[in-house]
């Protein structure tokens, strides 16, 4: 059968670079205060290892960066 991927798995070893090319950068954009960029990094890093906790916990970050509690409550909580 198949087996079930646990949240926080890393990449797939093919898309491991280029998903930490996406977090890194959007860490480093969240940082400079572009938090728009910054989602959207996280979200080509979600749709590349939609079980990779750290696209998950970017998403989070720039989306209380934006003002939007609820939505950076509702991912924190996907990742617990």
């Amino acid at each position: 059968g198949m087996r079930r991927k646990r949240r926080g798995a890393k990449p797939p070893q093919k898309a491991a670079w280029v998903h930490d090319s996406y977090t890194r950068r959007g860490r480093l954009l969240l940082a400079a205060g572009d938090a728009a960029a910054a989602r959207a990094d996280a979200l080509a890093a979600i749709r590349l290892c939609p079980r990779a906790a750290d696209g998950w916990s970017l998403l989070a970050d720039a989306a209380e960066s934006e003002g939007e509690a609820a939505a950076a409550a509702a991912e924190v909580e996907w990742l617990q």
